[in-house]
């Protein structure tokens, strides 16, 4: 019994060191300062081809804003998943901010870590280098040899065209 209690405090040991010094790999000024950039630029209408990826699960979506708001939404694949009432979740500046919001999460609140035996490892982004938006970014993570699936998922914005 007593060797199961020096194990298991061993176990919880380094799950808190783990969960403390967890570090997140993400250039947070550039980030911000690709932000101000994309805002600065006042783009009031605009398309784009949205794209992402976990695993197995791929989607393209056309999306077309006019006047900053996300007007119409075209689901590329042809599979249902997009849904008009999410139009807003597809905007560019929801793009940064979902980023924002992950990466401040793991960072802060670490209410992503461990679970299902991965962690947020880094966010990988590339930038337009005339607009600034994020135009391939990566949410890597590290997972135990025990997940099957648990790398990441990556991002993109291509297509982009300036609308009338």
């Amino acid at each position: 019994m007593k060797k199961i209690l020096i194990i298991s405090a061993v176990f919880i040991i380094v799950l808190v060191a783990l969960f403390l010094y967890i570090r997140i790999d993400f250039n947070y000024g550039l980030f911000k300062t690709k932000q101000v950039e994309w805002q600065s630029k006042d783009l009031k209408n605009y398309s784009y081809t949205y794209s992402f990826g976990c695993g197995e699960g791929w989607g393209r979506y056309r999306v077309s804003v006019k006047n900053k708001i996300v007007t119409n939404v075209t689901d590329l694949n042809n599979d249902g998943a997009a849904s008009q009432s999410e139009n807003s979740a597809y905007s560019v500046g929801s793009v940064f901010r979902n980023i924002e919001k992950v990466y401040l999460n793991n960072k802060y609140k670490k209410i992503y870590k461990l679970i299902d035996g991965c962690y947020l490892s880094s966010i990988d982004v590339e930038y337009d280098s005339t607009y600034s938006y994020p135009s391939q970014y990566f949410m890597n993570n590290k997972c135990s040899p025990m997940v099957a699936d648990g790398g990441g998922c990556g991002y993109g914005i291509s297509d982009f065209s300036i609308e009338k």
